[in-house]
């Protein structure tokens, strides 16, 4: 799992994420303590109150469940729901630590630094959720990034294989008017005013040295 994804599924969770989900009997566990009663787990799982009893009648006689197709992938998804943060960080309130692999010193990028589009970590939650994949919700998240430069600085973290974001770039292809000074203020000590520049240009970022790559701690 690379560092952005991790990062993200232990924001969301609070660290519960981290453990793994378990076999079908622990899962129906986890869901009935964290539900707080046999029926809310019922409920949460989508299954009747019968059935999710009748799993634990069959466990008592030394005997193993038979769920109806697509019951397995149901508890896992509230397995999930029920492992998210009530306090998770919002667009707004995330933070991510980074280090540059050039050895400069770490930086905190926030959602607001990075521009995340409205309802980007409800959406990252839910790809988690329904997914159970760490590395699309990262990518979820980096469609959500709204500034290029940072989008490409932390791509290479969420997964370690070829090709851009799961989202095109907004950018237009005509050169746009003249941005803000403090828009360059984001860059700081990145030495990026190349690459923001060409980015702005409609131009590739992939480009950009590895020294310059964030990595997520």
């Amino acid at each position: 799992m690379s560092g952005l994804a991790d990062r993200l599924v232990s924001l969301m969770t609070g660290g519960a994420g981290d453990t793994p989900i378990g076999t079908f009997r622990q899962q129906a566990d986890e869901l009935r303590r964290r539900a707080g009663s046999l029926t809310a787990a019922a409920r949460l799982a989508g299954v009747d109150r019968r059935t999710y009893q009748r799993w634990y009648q069959r466990w008592s006689e030394g005997k193993s469940p038979r769920p109806a197709k697509g019951t397995p992938g149901k508890l896992e998804q509230a397995i999930r729901r029920s492992r998210l943060a009530a306090g998770r960080p919002t667009d707004r309130t995330v933070e991510l630590h980074t280090r540059q692999r050039d050895g400069e010193r770490p930086r905190v990028l926030t959602g607001t630094r990075l521009k995340l589009r409205p309802g980007t970590m409800d959406r990252v939650a839910r790809t988690w959720v329904e997914t159970g994949s760490a590395e699309a919700a990262a990518d979820t998240f980096l469609a959500g990034v709204g500034v290029p430069f940072y989008r490409t600085y932390l791509t290479p973290l969420a997964r370690e294989r070829e090709g851009p974001p799961t989202e095109p770039d907004e950018e237009p292809d005509e050169e746009p008017d003249e941005e803000p000074d403090d828009e360059l203020d984001e860059l700081d000590d990145l030495d990026a005013w190349d690459v923001y520049h060409e980015d702005l240009r409609g131009e590739e970022v992939a480009e950009l040295d590895d020294g310059y790559k964030g990595e997520v701690v």
